[in-house]
C-alpha cells in the first residue's frame, strides 16, 4: 500500500501537529509492513522537519500562496502521478474530489466552538471545508475521546467511520537524573530558583490572562516565598495586548518566547510545577510531555485535558482564577504533595506512547483501504 502523507503542517513554524506528527511518522515508518510513505505538501518544508522523515520522500510546490487551496487543486494530480492508494489528509481537511481512500486526522474543532479565537481565514475559509472533508474522509482519527464526541454532537460525522488515536510523549520527556541536574537547569532558566512553567503559543484559548490573574492572587498569599513562573511560547493571534504585556515585563513572571525542542524537555525537567489552563484541547500533549518528565502537573478539567492527565495531573476549572491559585498555593506549600502528584503523573505518561499510536494509525489504514477497494459509500 502506497500511503500518501499531507505535511503542510511541516511548513514554516512548528505547530502542535508539526509536534504530533515528529512522533507519529517514525513510529509508522519502523512499525509498517508492506506500507510505503510519501509526502506532499504546498511549499518547502522546514528543514528541521526531515530529521524525522526516514525514507520518506517528499514533494513540494513553490510558489502556491494558500496551502488549502493546493490541495484542493494541485494535489489530486500529484497524488495520481505517484499512484498512491490511500491518503493521510492531517491537518483538518482532504481534497473533495478524489477516487482513492483516505484518512483525515481532526485534533480539535476550535473553529466550530471557539471560533472568537481564529482569524478570520480559518473561520470563512478553512472551517467549511474541515466539515465536507469529515463527511468525505473513509475514516476519521480523532485525538482523542472528546474530540470524537464533538465530532458527532456537531454533526461531521458519523461515529462509525471515527477512531480514537491520541498521541504521545517523546523519548526526550523523562525526569532529572538527580538534583544536580534540575539545580543545573534551574540556574539556566531561573538564576537557580525552583519556578513554576506554563507552555503553548500566546493565542486566546489557552487562558493566559486568567492563569496571569491567578497568578497574581497566588503572590498574594505566598508573598516573599513566590516561586517565578515561566511562560515558554511563540506569539500567536488576537493578542496583541497580552504579547505587549509580557513583553513589558509581568512582576514574578518570564516570558521565553518560543523555545528549541531541546530548550522545552529542559524546562518539564527543571519544573517544580507546571500550569496548563487551557480553554479547550483536542489532546493537550504538554500535559503527557510535562507528567512525562516528572513535572507535577495542574490542568483544566474541560475538554479532552481529563483525558491527557490520565489521573496523574491535578484538574481545576479553567475559569475559576482563584480555584488555580489554590491549587498553586497548597501545592507550593506541600513538597510531599508535589512528590505525590509528580509519581502520579508518571504513572499516566505511560499509558500513552508513539508505538501503540502508530500501530492504531495503521489499522485505520488498511480498514480505509480494505473500504476502498471494496466500493463502499462513503458519506
Amino acid at each position: 500500500m502506497r500511503v500518501a502523507l499531507d505535511l503542510r503542517a511541516l511548513v514554516g513554524e512548528p505547530t502542535g501537529m508539526a509536534r504530533y506528527l515528529s512522533g507519529l511518522i517514525p513510529e509508522l515508518v519502523r512499525s509498517s509492513r508492506g506500507v510505503s510513505f510519501t509526502g506532499f505538501a504546498h511549499r518547502p518544508i522546514a528543514k528541521s522537519a526531515h530529521a524525522f522523515l526516514p525514507g520518506v520522500p517528499v514533494v513540494t510546490g513553490r510558489r502556491w500562496p494558500s496551502g488549502l487551496l493546493w490541495q484542493q487543486v494541485r494535489l489530486p494530480g500529484l497524488l495520481a502521478s505517484h499512484r498512491a492508494d490511500l491518503l493521510h489528509g492531517t491537518l483538518y481537511t482532504i481534497p473533495l474530489r478524489l477516487k482513492i481512500p483516505t484518512v483525515l486526522s481532526v485534533a480539535d474543532l476550535t473553529t466550530a466552538l471557539m471560533p472568537e479565537a481564529h482569524t478570520a481565514y480559518n473561520r470563512l475559509a478553512a472551517a467549511p471545508l474541515i466539515k465536507a472533508s469529515c463527511r468525505r474522509a473513509t475514516r476519521v482519527i480523532a485525538l482523542s475521546e472528546a474530540t470524537r464526541q464533538d465530532l458527532v454532537r456537531l454533526g461531521y460525522c458519523g461515529a462509525e467511520k471515527i477512531r480514537v488515536v491520541p498521541g504521545a510523549a517523546g523519548s526526550a520527556y523523562r525526569p532529572a537524573k538527580n538534583e544536580s541536574e534540575r539545580s543545573a537547569i534551574r540556574a539556566r532558566f531561573a538564576s537557580g530558583q525552583p519556578y513554576l512553567l506554563s507552555v503553548g503559543t500566546v493565542e486566546p484559548r489557552k487562558n493566559l490572562p486568567r492563569l496571569l490573574a491567578a497568578y497574581a492572587l497566588a503572590r498574594g498569599r505566598l508573598g516573599t516565598r513566590t516561586p517565578p513562573l515561566l511562560i515558554a511560547g511563540p506569539p500567536g493571534w488576537k493578542t496583541g495586548s497580552l504579547s505587549r504585556r509580557l513583553d513589558r515585563g509581568v512582576t514574578g513572571v518570564h516570558y521565553l518566547g518560543r523555545v528549541s525542542d531541546s530548550d522545552l524537555a529542559l524546562l518539564y525537567r527543571g519544573a517544580a510545577l507546571f500550569l496548563y489552563v487551557s480553554l479547550y484541547e483536542g489532546f493537550g500533549l504538554p500535559v503527557v510531555e510535562a507528567m512525562q518528565s516528572g513535572a507535577p502537573t495542574v490542568t483544566s478539567n474541560t475538554s479532552s485535558l481529563p483525558e491527557a492527565a490520565a489521573g496523574g495531573a491535578r484538574l481545576v476549572c479553567p475559569s475559576n482564577e482563584s480555584e488555580i491559585a489554590e491549587a498553586m498555593v497548597s501545592l507550593w506549600n506541600s513538597p510531599a504533595a508535589r512528590k505525590r502528584l509528580a509519581a502520579q503523573g508518571l504513572r499516566g505518561a505511560r499509558r500513552f506512547s508513539w508505538d501503540a499510536s502508530a500501530r492504531k494509525t495503521l489499522a485505520v489504514y488498511r480498514e480505509a483501504y480494505e473500504e476502498g477497494i471494496h466500493g463502499h459509500d462513503r458519506d
